[in-house]
């Protein structure tokens, strides 16, 4: 039993890896309101490969050469210490995101989802000098945020998906606690840290 919660939770955490998280975002506002997009070439889901290069295979790539050059020891950068280095260059790739989706002209929101995912990995950056922060946790929160701006943009009914999108941002954090990947303290302050970023992001857009 206990290797089958082990799997499960393993699961989850690969599913909602937190670099995957911006291109779950951008498929839930789509979702919610694909007219929004549609003066976009290749409508909403046009954008959504984009996102994909630019906060997934990009910061995963750069990784992988901290790695080879023995810049972090393992790529669930267990150490807090070698967290620097791989934060600037996430966050790098997600500010170049921001400004690249701020020239194509689309809703405000999904500007706001890109600029409060910069504040809120500048935001643990700053918080990892003295704590070990949830950056699962910290991507579950900005998801759920994500999720309820949806909910008020969508044109048809969203509250399944926003229940299960809060549901599965919970259990994110019960993953990493359950796997010993962090203590409670480091799960809460990643969920404070993202809804913080997504909140301050919302007086700039």
């Amino acid at each position: 039993m206990n290797n089958v919660l082990k799997y499960f939770f393993k699961s989850i955490a690969y599913i909602f890896h937190p670099l995957l998280l911006p291109t779950y975002g951008a498929l839930l506002l789509f979702w919610a309101n694909p007219y929004a997009f549609a003066h976009i070439k290749g409508g909403g889901l046009g954008i959504v490969p984009l996102i994909f290069i630019l906060t997934f295979f990009f910061p995963v790539f750069a990784l992988f050469l901290m790695k080879k050059l023995n810049f972090v020891d393992d790529y669930y950068l267990a150490n807090q210490k070698q967290r620097f280095m791989p934060y600037i260059a996430i966050l790098i790739f997600y500010i170049w995101a921001y400004l690249v989706i701020r020239k194509q002209y689309l809703p405000p929101v999904m500007n706001w989802m890109m600029l409060g995912s910069c504040l809120a990995i500048s935001f643990a950056f700053i918080v990892n000098t003295f704590l070990k922060i949830s950056i699962h946790a910290l991507g579950a929160a900005c998801l759920a945020a994500v999720a309820i701006a949806a909910h008020g943009f969508a044109l048809h009914p969203f509250n399944s998906i926003l229940v299960i999108v809060l549901l599965a941002s919970g259990l994110v954090g019960s993953c990493r606690l359950y796997l010993k990947a962090h203590v409670t303290e480091e799960v809460y302050a990643g969920y404070m840290v993202g809804f913080v970023g997504m909140m301050v992001a919302n007086w700039f857009v």
